[in-house]
């Protein structure tokens, strides 16, 4: 399981290698909602996925068999950019962590 920085900012880019795989991220905030799109080795993945919280952003598919993303964070709240970085992480959870506890908050200073 990986935790990708992402800051509570409404609109940002992030991109990183992880296992030898090439990732960008892109996160849109529209009319109070949060979406995502997920290039995986300049292959669109996901365009526009909205995030719901603590519920994978893209399942398995051919592109990513054994990974997803998932917007993490407490209770049921809504998916909110003004959450990023201190009540909602985006982690990259791999089949191996499927069992793995989630991280508990708070979110750790060196995050």
């Amino acid at each position: 399981m990986k935790t990708i920085p992402i800051y509570a900012t409404p609109n940002q880019r992030i991109t990183f290698v992880d296992r030898e795989v090439q990732y960008e991220i892109r996160i849109e905030t529209r009319k109070g909602t949060v979406s995502f799109d997920i290039v995986v080795d300049n292959v669109d993945i996901v365009l526009g996925a909205r995030a719901v919280i603590n519920t994978p952003i893209v399942y398995p598919v051919d592109a990513m068999p054994d990974r997803y993303f998932m917007v993490y964070g407490l209770d049921n709240e809504l998916v909110d950019y003004k959450k990023f970085g201190t009540s909602q992480i985006l982690l990259l959870i791999y089949a191996e962590d499927f069992d793995v506890a989630l991280p508990a908050f708070p979110i750790p200073s060196n995050f």
